[in-house]
């Protein structure tokens, strides 16, 4: 489940950057138009594109982050691995040896 998911964020952090770069070519080129009125009309389209440019960014940097999160908790992003530790508790044995309370008085 974990490889799926990251695997989706990868293809989702991908696909951010083309829109991204559709987004700001919109915002940058201004409409050839003389004051007709459909000129009017693109002043909200303006808007619009920047909102939706920084939703895009904002999705981008969610899917690396998580994308990153998943390849630590995959252990696929280096190739040195962590040791893991195991801490057995055995009650059975008794480690430290009884003395009765009264055999060594002091006199």
């Amino acid at each position: 489940m974990i490889r799926g998911c990251i695997t989706l964020h990868i293809i989702s952090a991908i696909s951010c950057f083309p829109a991204t770069i559709i987004y700001a070519i919109s915002l940058a080129v201004e409409p050839r138009c003389f004051h007709s009125p459909s000129c009017s009309k693109y002043e909200g389209a303006i808007a619009c594109f920047a909102i939706l440019l920084l939703l895009t960014l904002l999705n981008a940097a969610i899917s690396i982050a998580v994308s990153s999160f998943n390849c630590k908790a995959l252990n696929c992003c280096g190739t040195t691995s962590v040791p893991i530790i195991v801490v057995y508790n055995n009650t059975s044995e008794q480690l430290v040896p009884l003395q009765q309370l009264y055999a060594n008085t002091p006199p």
